[in-house]
């Protein structure tokens, strides 16, 4: 913000806060709804969400990635000066606010550095945050929101091919934490919550899931429509990769996802 207040772009710049994420997308959904300015004004929405604890690199994963034509050219040509260790993703529907906004037909770009084993614990303490690697992403997404409201003409919505919509409100969840930084197939797991569904099926740090019930699991998204293909108390095998073996664990859904995983 000071950046912008002391170069400011062609275009202004809104910051906000949203609340009720997790309760189903809420607070987005509310200001979309109730917006200041005329919505058409919008041109982009860049949403941080989780970005504290890089990995090596460092890491960044960037959703939204297809949802204008012009990122595939701006994103690289940003990065020549950051040398972040990029992932992207073409969606724009996906685990946070930016949703909302790709549904209303604005063009997104999603920053997350992945999830880790104090995800919603009270362990998840300021002093184990990556302050450098912190930094730098935040740096790298102050210079996209820069170039964005500085483009000559307003980034061209794309609606990614075969994109299901969001489907938030998950009656269940299964204490499972991804590791969204994964670039390979299925939902590699980076932890699961103690005392959760995951936990007493025997997921473990490391495992691959590749399957949910009928459902294959390529990536984030797939893992995320296979909760809402469930009910509270229902028992689904789980195809997980875990090494050179292959298994099959059967986990009973806990209810009350409310978009939690």
């Amino acid at each position: 913000a000071r950046q912008l207040a002391a170069h400011p772009p062609r275009r202004s710049v809104l910051f906000v806060s949203f609340g009720a994420e997790e309760l189903g997308l809420l607070g987005s959904s509310y200001l979309l709804q109730h917006f200041p300015l005329p919505k058409d004004w919008v041109v982009a929405m860049v949403n941080l969400d989780m970005v504290g604890r890089p990995k090596k690199g460092p890491a960044l994963t960037l959703g939204g990635y297809g949802t204008a034509k012009e990122w595939a050219e701006l994103i690289p040509k940003l990065n020549r000066n950051h040398h972040l260790k990029l992932t992207t993703s073409a969606g724009g529907y996906g685990a946070s606010d930016h949703s909302s906004f790709y549904s209303a037909g604005v063009p997104v770009l999603f920053f997350f550095t992945g999830a880790h084993e104090d995800y919603h614990k009270p362990s998840d303490d300021a002093e184990k945050l990556n302050y450098p690697g912190f930094a730098r992403v935040v740096q790298f997404a102050a210079d996209t929101v820069k170039a964005v409201a500085n483009l000559p003409e307003r980034p061209t919505y794309q609606k990614v091919a075969q994109e299901e919509g969001p489907r938030r409100s998950f009656k269940v969840r299964t204490g499972l934490i991804p590791e969204y930084g994964w670039e390979g197939r299925g939902v590699k797991v980076s932890g699961v919550r103690g005392g959760s569904a995951a936990e007493k099926a025997g997921l473990q740090a490391g495992d691959v899931v590749i399957k949910v019930g009928e459902r294959v699991v390529h990536n984030i998204y797939d893992y995320m429509y296979a909760l809402g293909d469930h009910q509270p108390g229902e028992t689904v095998p789980f195809t997980v990769q875990r090494g050179e073996q292959t298994l099959t664990l059967p986990v009973t859904f806990e209810a009350g996802g409310g978009g939690k995983s």
